[in-house]
């Protein structure tokens, strides 16, 4: 948690029926980590399970690093404010590694009295309330109404990317992965989802630790209304309602991707070596160019037990204007993005706990992501979101 503020601190659930809270003064411009009981993390017996809420008497930024330390994977997700949940969300998965492995998503309400529908994707197979279901038996959708910090957990052993999740009041939808294989290699994946009402026409897509790849990273692109066109600067395709294109960018590590309704652009990343050190694959929900920011605070988790990095997506014109903790950035390698008129960097970073971004004019918008590795252990997290509601509270029904 990072506090631009002075600010209390209340970290709140209820596990098994008994609450409990813990509160934390945060000094302004402090970070502060707190690790959640590992009786916190939710079991794949049950359906329904527990949230936690966290409170601030101002405002603060929460970030999430989920380690799996048994097997040395993680990774890591901005969480979002209440104030910018919505109703309806795509999740964005990826096959697991093996049938003994789960591809997961949750469900928190924000409210009492909150109904939740989840409609699977057509190929999911899907183990709920004891049962495992597929496109051979009768689960068409699920059901349930849950209360304030309930939470309902679905599993699968498919990718259950496209799978839609509708609600009658405000939630937090989380996607992951146990153990996913990415064009060879595997990793633990997981992210916050951004509601449909948040989301934008046109991405800017670039990769993250380092420069001189050979190859570049796996890009999804969800719609969720009918007749969406996608174009990217390799090709142009028409998208139906849940349904997803894939983009996976080798030797040319960038593209865009623009959109005639608002989309869902997820990356995920490919294990490299970078710095001496392998890191594993990672996931990201990224911002629409017009959810970029001109100021950034982002933390860095583990300090010196990783290799940090921030990747910068800016308009060519605008460089000179950027500083980082205070400095001006000069002498950056700084490459040219085809079909539009952004550039791209990477900065290496060492060892801090936060690091500052920002343009001297608060009016240029730039794109900022996260990552960080240490032999197979990564983490990767888009640096922030200017939210606001692109659908008009449109919601699309079919039954």
């Amino acid at each position: 948690m990072l506090a631009p503020y002075d600010t209390n601190v209340t970290i709140f659930g209820t596990l098994s029926s008994k609450p409990w809270n813990y509160t934390v003064h945060i000094k302004e411009g402090e970070s502060y980590e707190y690790k959640l009981p590992i009786s916190l993390r939710m079991e794949k017996s049950k359906y329904r399970q527990n949230g936690i809420q966290i409170l601030s008497t101002r405002d603060i930024s929460v970030f999430c690093l989920n380690q799996q330390g048994y097997r040395q994977a993680a990774d890591g997700y901005l969480a979002l404010p209440t104030n910018t949940l919505g109703l309806v969300y795509v999740a964005a998965s990826y096959q697991p590694y093996s049938t003994s492995y789960r591809a997961n998503i949750a469900v928190i309400s924000a409210h009492n009295n909150n109904t939740i529908i989840v409609l699977p994707n057509k190929n999911a197979v899907i183990y709920y309330r004891g049962l495992w279901y597929d496109d051979s038996t009768s689960l068409l959708y699920i059901t349930l109404v849950l209360e304030k910090l309930e939470a309902l957990y679905i599993s699968g052993s498919s990718d259950l990317s496209g799978t839609i999740v509708i609600a009658s009041k405000p939630v937090t939808v989380i996607s992951g992965v146990d153990y996913a294989r990415i064009l060879g290699s595997s990793d633990f994946l997981e992210a916050f989802l951004l509601p449909v009402s948040s989301w934008g026409y046109e991405y800017i897509l670039t990769t993250v630790g380092a420069m001189d790849k050979n190859q570049g990273d796996i890009f999804r692109i969800f719609a969720y209304e009918n007749n969406t066109v996608v174009e990217s600067g390799y090709w142009t395709k028409m998208l139906s309602s849940g349904a997803y294109t894939e983009l996976i960018l080798q030797k040319n590590l960038t593209s865009f991707v623009k959109c005639s309704n608002p989309c869902q652009v997820v990356q995920y990343v490919r294990r490299h070596y970078i710095g001496g050190k392998y890191a594993d694959p990672s996931m990201i929900v990224l911002p629409s160019t017009s959810q970029f920011l001109s100021y950034y605070r982002v933390i860095l988790p583990r300090g010196s037990e990783y290799h940090d990095s921030i990747t910068i997506m800016i308009q060519n014109e605008d460089i000179e204007g950027l500083y980082m903790n205070g400095l001006k950035l000069n002498g950056l390698r700084w490459e040219r993005i085809n079909g539009t008129n952004y550039v791209w960097t990477v900065v290496s970073l060492s060892d801090p706990n936060t690091v500052t971004v920002y343009h001297t004019s608060s009016a240029v918008k730039f794109g900022l992501l996260v990552f960080g590795w240490n032999n197979g252990v990564s983490y990767a997290y888009s640096g922030g979101f200017g939210l606001h509601n692109n659908a008009n509270g449109k919601v699309l029904y079919w039954w």
